[in-house]
């Protein structure tokens, strides 16, 4: 089984890879290579590797769609989570929690983005209680 996943895992990363070079090369759909980009960053953040790399491929995802969507488009706010969540697991938890609150701040009262909400205050606990702040997270 853990071979099956290595294999699984491997393929999407040539996969993810190969397009974001070509999306390179070719300078076309900035919004597909920003996709791209916070793909295999969750790749990356969920196996716990190449930790530094993902938050660069966040990074980039971010600041391309913002340029080609502007900044108060919906897909920000994911997108500032998803980088939050990758700062975290780099334990750099004073980055995230401003990232998650940033998300937060973004938020409307929709139903979904309710689930969103809920989702970034969870990660806000999160990260109260690995930097030793149990009242905070209790608080969120």
């Amino acid at each position: 089984l853990i071979e099956f996943e290595l294999a699984r895992f491997a393929s999407a990363d040539r996969t993810l890879r190969r397009g974001i070079a070509i999306l390179e090369r070719t300078g076309e759909a900035p919004v597909a290579l920003a996709k791209l980009c916070s793909s295999l960053a969750s790749l990356l953040t969920d196996l716990n590797l190449q930790l530094g790399y993902a938050e660069m491929l966040r990074r980039r995802a971010l600041r391309i769609t913002v340029q080609e969507l502007g900044p108060e488009h919906p897909e920000i706010r994911t997108l500032l989570g998803n980088l939050g969540t990758t700062l975290m697991a780099r334990r750099n938890y004073q980055g995230a929690r401003h990232l998650f609150e940033k998300a937060r701040a973004m938020l409307g009262q929709t139903a979904g983005e309710q689930l969103t909400r809920a989702s970034l205050t969870s990660n806000l606990s999160v990260v109260a209680s690995l930097t030793g702040r149990p009242a905070e997270a209790a608080g969120h």
